[in-house]
């Protein structure tokens, strides 16, 4: 949601909650706002709306925790989501070409399985212990969003100095899953030189990143939609 949803977002969640007999304090829906931000007002109605019709649970008050869930799914079913777009990664883009997928969460945990190269070569019968490390460290990690994560997770290629050497752009990397969501992944991510954001600053890939996200790059979108 932006700022200017702020009123209607107010005004929606007041009435629900004096629909339950709760107070709708300053205090409340400001908590509400800062952890269901991340979601479009559409959503978040559409949300409550099913937490309210639900046979079971709409006899209680909703609570961000619950809406949250409705919205993403439990940490089980989201980390299963995430392997499934690896997964998918790993088949159609393979190990020589840098990734990004549209969650910064899914680069930390492969960062801890070895690297995208690493994860790309495991061996088809040891694909499922692979699936299991991944979920569980999603898992561990899915409460702990501030953590830094690598912006793009890097192929086995050659450094970026060979390419800069003979005259070459940096290949830019797979964007996997939304586009604009994959933008925000690099944004807040840490490049090799410890920066964040360096991904969008300076020469080299960062200038072929933006070109790709925003002006038609060469680079494929796997599992979303290319513009």
């Amino acid at each position: 949601m932006q700022r200017e949803d702020y009123a209607e977002f107010v005004q929606y969640l007041a009435g629900v909650l004096t629909f339950y007999r709760q107070d709708a304090t300053d205090f409340v829906l400001r908590m509400w706002w800062r952890v269901c931000q991340r979601f479009s007002l559409e959503q978040f109605k559409a949300a409550v709306d099913a937490h309210v019709a639900d046979p079971e649970q709409g006899r209680f008050v909703p609570m961000p925790a619950h809406i949250i869930k409705l919205l993403e799914g439990s940490r089980t079913e989201r980390s299963q989501v995430a392997w499934g777009k690896v997964l998918q990664a790993m088949v159609h883009v393979g190990a020589y070409c840098d990734v990004c997928f549209d969650e910064g969460l899914i680069h930390r945990v492969v960062a801890d399985l070895g690297g995208w190269a690493v994860v790309c070569r495991t061996p088809v019968k040891e694909l499922g212990y692979l699936q299991h490390r991944f979920c569980e460290s999603y898992r561990a990690y899915a409460g702990d969003g501030a953590a830094p994560y690598p912006c793009v997770l890097v192929g086995d290629r050659g450094a970026d100095e060979l390419y800069a050497r003979r005259g070459l752009p940096v290949p830019a990397p797979v964007l996997v899953g939304e586009q604009l969501r994959c933008a925000q992944v690099m944004r807040g991510g840490v490049s090799a030189g410890g920066g964040t954001g360096d991904c969008f600053g300076g020469t080299g890939q960062a200038g072929i990143v933006r070109g790709v996200l925003w002006a038609g790059g060469p680079s494929t979108v796997v599992g979303g939609e290319a513009t």
